[in-house]
């Protein structure tokens, strides 16, 4: 975990991980930031803005992929088709969880996620698109198409190292 300065690019803070675990995701809400760990349900949580670990958490998933915020609750991907929203006030229950679909076709593979304009934005991993979906139906309203991303930012040298995925891997 690690805090840049947007303008210079200058690392303010990090926090480093225990090799134990590979971080996933995190998502702030309110004054927490919330990371989850790849392959496991294991949480941990985070003070805005020092950045000190103040807690662990358990997700109802066996495995973290991805992890986002609406304006209330958590929304995690275990990389199923399945979006599911937990309360972190109430030991991280499961409140709800929707199927998502394009066409009537589940869309597996959810990665990173995103709130955005009242939309969870999705990459599909191994893929070079997003889906943005609706958080109450679960069905994909867009796609981003990002062929030719990868190579873009190779060309102009934009990339430190060769990216497999479009999730910062």
């Amino acid at each position: 975990m690690r805090m840049v300065h947007l303008d210079s690019g200058i690392v303010e803070k990090q926090l480093p991980m225990n090799s134990r675990w590979f971080g996933e995701g995190a998502a702030r809400l309110d004054n927490r930031i919330y990371q989850i760990t790849w392959l496991t349900n294991q949480g941990f949580i985070y003070s805005v803005p020092d950045l000190k670990q103040v807690g662990t958490f358990k997700t109802p998933l066996k495995d973290g992929w991805g992890i986002t915020a609406d304006d209330k609750l958590l929304v995690l991907s275990d990389g199923s088709s399945q979006l599911t929203w937990v309360d972190p006030t109430n030991s991280f229950s499961k409140i709800k969880s929707v199927q998502v679909t394009d066409g009537g076709v589940s869309i597996g593979y959810l990665n990173e996620l995103e709130f955005i304009g009242g939309e969870i934005w999705a990459n599909v991993w191994q893929t070079d698109c997003i889906a943005r979906i609706c958080p109450d139906s679960g069905k994909v309203k867009a796609w981003l198409l990002m062929h030719g991303l990868r190579d873009s930012l190779a060309r102009r040298n934009l990339s430190s190292t060769p990216m497999d995925v479009l999730n910062g891997g």
